[in-house]
């Protein structure tokens, strides 16, 4: 479970990377998500990698911010199969409608994050 969680680690540095460098990439990521059924496919991956977070917690360095980590993942997959595709939809033009500046913020703040989780794994 740890080596799931650092290669989940690893795709949030470089996702973080890859927008920070290109704001782009951003836009590419939300037309993957929001095509057909994809949007359910993100909340349950995050609600997998919440629980592979909460499974690897007691063995972790920071057990309680891996733990706070999971269940934010856990409870942003539900929120995404509770508020529906349609509002998933218009989260991705709010996001998709932001400035290049916005798009490279995020993107290191993903890629922060990254580097929390390998660190704490």
């Amino acid at each position: 479970m740890i080596i799931l969680a650092k290669i989940i680690g690893c795709a949030i540095v470089a996702m973080g990377t890859a927008i920070a460098i290109n704001p782009n990439t951003f836009k590419v990521v939300i037309n993957f998500w929001r095509r057909g059924k994809n949007v359910y496919l993100a909340g349950a991956l995050r609600i997998i990698f919440g629980v592979i977070f909460l499974l690897v917690a007691p063995l972790g360095r920071l057990p309680a911010v891996i733990s706070v980590l999971g269940v934010l993942m856990i409870i942003g997959g539900i929120v995404i199969f509770v508020i529906g595709p349609e509002r998933i939809q218009a989260i991705f033009d709010w996001w998709g409608k932001k400035p290049p500046s916005v798009m490279r913020l995020m993107g290191i703040v993903a890629f922060s994050i990254g580097i929390l989780i390998l660190y704490l794994v």
